[in-house]
């Protein structure tokens, strides 16, 4: 075996290990390589500051990283990790780790962060071991809107126009601004104004082809308002990794039997 970057992979070579490595996870995986390419695109990943470990000619373990700034400093985010079955054991993500991050320190970065799944206790562990720590708590939903009296109160805007409001400390990596402004082109913005017209009181950013709602805040708690204004694009959504501690907002998601379907601790360590 040996341990290389990914620059030196085909990315039909990595979706396939991918694909292999997450069999029976706990959320199904696409396979289709259009859908991966636009992904890690939009998470900014660098082969070149990714590993992966190849035996006899075959990639049997990956560790993808999206390198950016993140709270003003320059961040390796793992995008993704895996191992297929017959090579687990061998402390390969351990491996991969003490391969590349001599090299995310050669290109400036200071920081390495990741999320995985609360339930994966033995990733967690593995986390753990290679010194990353837990620092935010994050819960995804899905919530019916059918119920919603919907209205037509909110207006569109350009993306540019809610980065005012766009707190990127409060969404996971998938979701901060400079995400949605690399995928732009699938993702509508809305504001929501009051009575006069004159201060916004909240605003989204959703991909209504498929209901996923990347960005959403209220500033006087009219969540209600809000989400009335997005059953009138969707009839079911989807917001994944809300930070534990946007307490109002998952209130009124679990007062409205939202479901909680997966939730996720994120995890760094300084390099």
């Amino acid at each position: 075996m040996k341990i290389v970057t990914l620059s030196e992979i085909n990315i039909h070579e990595i979706v396939d290990c991918l694909i292999e490595s997450f069999q029976n996870y706990f959320v199904p995986m696409p396979a289709d390589i259009s859908y991966w390419e636009n992904r890690f695109n939009n998470a900014r990943v660098s082969w070149g500051l990714s590993a992966g470990v190849v035996d006899e000619g075959k990639l049997v373990a990956f560790l993808i990283h999206a390198v950016d700034t993140d709270a003003g400093m320059m961040t390796a985010f793992n995008t993704g990790t895996g191992v297929i079955p017959d090579y687990r054991g061998q402390k390969l993500v351990d491996k991969m780790y003490d391969f590349i991050i001599p090299e995310l320190r050669k290109a400036g970065v200071k920081k390495a962060k990741l999320e995985v799944i609360d339930e994966n206790v033995k990733a967690v562990r593995v986390y753990e071991r290679i010194g990353m720590r837990c620092t935010k708590y994050l819960k995804s939903y899905g919530l019916n809107l059918k119920s919603y009296q919907a209205n037509d109160r909110a207006i569109q805007v350009g993306l540019d126009e809610i980065e005012q409001y766009a707190n990127d400390f409060y969404y996971s990596w998938d979701n901060t601004f400079k995400t949605l402004k690399i995928a732009e082109q699938h993702y509508q913005c809305y504001v929501l104004k009051d009575e006069s017209g004159n201060e916004t009181i909240g605003y989204y950013v959703i991909n209504s082809e498929i209901g996923y709602v990347a960005q959403l805040d209220s500033f006087n708690k009219s969540w209600g308002l809000l989400f009335s204004s997005i059953a009138k694009l969707c009839p079911q959504i989807k917001m994944v990794n809300i930070d534990a501690a946007r307490y109002q907002l998952i209130s009124y998601l679990e007062d409205r039997e939202a479901a909680n379907v997966i939730n996720q601790f994120e995890m760094e360590m300084q390099i």
